[in-house]
């Protein structure tokens, strides 16, 4: 996908979820939408020029690091210890998931796990 795609649709869906969905069941959280739309090309910024550049003539693909689950869990890992960006960084998260879910990353599970 697109880098305005990930982003317009991420940003999409966290607005939806935040002021509309959550608010219903009584939850109320602080959301940094610049977070938000980092976290939706993050993975492509980390993996691309990796995957292309530096490793184009063995693995020539732009789907390694930042596409997996464990980066994911690194990033909430590293919001629970942060003390003063711990909103940011959880939307970061959420947001990087939803690139993993736009990708359609489980159609490969090598690269997922």
């Amino acid at each position: 996908m697109f880098v305005f795609g990930h982003i317009g649709v991420t940003l999409g869906i966290a607005f939806v979820l935040f002021q509309f969905v959550l608010p219903r069941i009584g939850i109320r959280l602080k959301i940094n939408y610049l977070f938000i739309a980092l976290g939706a090309i993050l993975p492509d910024l980390i993996d691309k020029p990796i995957g292309r550049i530096l490793l184009g003539e063995s693995v020539a693909n732009g789907r390694l690091f930042g596409h997996t689950l464990l980066f994911v869990l690194i990033l909430i890992t590293i919001g629970f210890f942060c003390k003063y960006h711990r909103d940011g960084v959880f939307c970061l998260a959420f947001a990087t998931f939803m690139h993993l879910c736009e990708d359609k990353m489980w159609e490969m599970p090598a690269t997922l796990l």
